[in-house]
């Protein structure tokens, strides 16, 4: 069983400029559409965790930021917007 200082480390903070909630913000994407998305490359949230999470700033694990990450960056890219949302280790 870890420790409280363990599973901080694991968590994700959400509060520095270029998280996910502002990436959310800035990309046409419907929370359901995110969140078919984010399924699709193994997230693990539920849909109203998702939401929480971009709507509050919720801490969640790295790797479920990373995921998040992983799917609003595909999309600028293919917008020809390069990465606008950092990954975990960039925080």
């Amino acid at each position: 069983m870890g420790s409280d200082r363990d599973d901080r480390r694991d968590q994700c903070p959400d509060s520095a400029p270029g998280t996910l909630g502002e990436g959310f913000a800035l990309s046409d994407l419907t929370y359901e559409q995110l969140w078919i998305d984010y399924i699709a490359v193994g997230g693990e949230l539920a849909r109203n965790q998702l939401e929480e999470t971009l709507r509050t700033g919720a801490p969640i694990s790295r790797l479920e930021h990373d995921r998040l990450a992983v799917v609003l960056n595909e999309h600028f890219r293919s917008h020809g917007l390069g990465e606008r949302v950092p990954y975990a280790e960039d925080l």
